[in-house]
């Protein structure tokens, strides 16, 4: 009668410790859910192409000085979802945008803002179902004084990213500039990784047009 009475007990804590693991589990989905619902939903294409479309989404405010529609500050202690891709420190603000399911993943668009350095990105990442940041991708944005970045997200997911640098401004025209523009093409795997599919360095001539700014190629340097 005693060993029973023992056994009991013994299975009795081993049901109530399998049960603590669920609990944590439970409350780190839910905080996970409630995460999820401060990001809009995405619909495709996206294209950020021009510098407007890169101010579209980075300023704070808007030019009647209204919080930004698109950006919903990421609290202090929703950051858990972003370690180990991100930098942790009182220096980089994060703002949720949009989200899109991908078959097992689920796809954030996050800004990333260091008011230190002055930069300013919009950043594609790839979550597990079950909150785990499985890869990141800097996909536009801009680090003031240096280059701007741009980017597009076709309707089958394809994502192209493009970025001028060594900027030099053509004294006979001023609306035209020489730089190295690099090219980048991506696809996204069953696994939740961005594939770099292609890649392109090359000098160029180039001009921005419209009034949205929107880089166009002029001409092919050849050096």
């Amino acid at each position: 009668m005693k060993t029973k009475l023992i056994l009991l007990c013994f299975a009795l804590f081993i049901g109530c410790s399998s049960k603590q693991p669920n609990n944590s589990v439970n409350a780190l989905d839910k905080k996970f859910t409630e995460f999820l619902n401060k990001f809009d939903s995405l619909k495709l294409p996206f294209n950020i192409i021009s510098f407007d479309d890169i101010g579209e989404y980075i300023r704070d405010t808007t030019f009647e000085g209204i919080p930004n529609p698109h950006l919903k500050p990421i609290a202090g202690s929703e950051l858990i979802f972003l370690k180990g891709k991100y930098i942790m420190d009182q220096t980089n603000q994060y703002s949720s945008i949009y989200k899109k399911q991908i078959n097992h993943n689920l796809l954030l668009i996050i800004k990333q803002k260091c008011r230190i350095k002055e930069e300013h990105w919009i950043k594609l990442n790839l979550f597990s179902l079950n909150g785990v940041l499985q890869d990141t991708l800097t996909f536009a944005g801009q680090k003031v004084g240096y280059y701007n970045k741009y980017g597009k997200i076709s309707s089958n997911l394809h994502i192209t990213t493009f970025s001028y640098h060594d900027i030099k401004e053509d004294t006979a025209n001023l609306d035209n500039y020489y730089a190295t523009e690099i090219y980048n093409e991506y696809s996204i795997s069953n696994e939740g990784k961005f594939s770099l599919v292609k890649t392109k360095k090359e000098r160029g001539y180039f001009t921005n047009y419209g009034k949205e700014n929107i880089v166009a190629r002029v001409d092919t340097l050849q050096r």
